[in-house]
């Protein structure tokens, strides 16, 4: 989508979500989430050739978020 509109595509990293649902059971609990937004990959000018090199660079700087670990106030 964001090759077909030249938009660029925003990394985000979302840590603590896990926590928030036990296995099997259908209660959510509440938890504190961790955001991370990273800087955005340009697209403009890119084609759908440049479509798995645009997926490692987002996956690439996702994981360099997360290994930042959680904000902490």
């Amino acid at each position: 989508m964001a090759i077909k509109a030249q938009a660029p595509i925003v990394p985000v990293a979302v840590q603590g979500g896990r926590d928030s649902m036990r296995r099997g059971s259908w209660l959510v609990r509440p938890v504190t989430l961790s955001i991370r937004i990273g800087e955005p990959i340009e697209t403009a000018g890119c084609d759908l050739a440049k479509r798995d090199q645009l997926i490692a660079i987002a996956r690439e700087r996702i994981t360099a978020l997360l290994a930042q670990g959680p904000v902490l106030d």
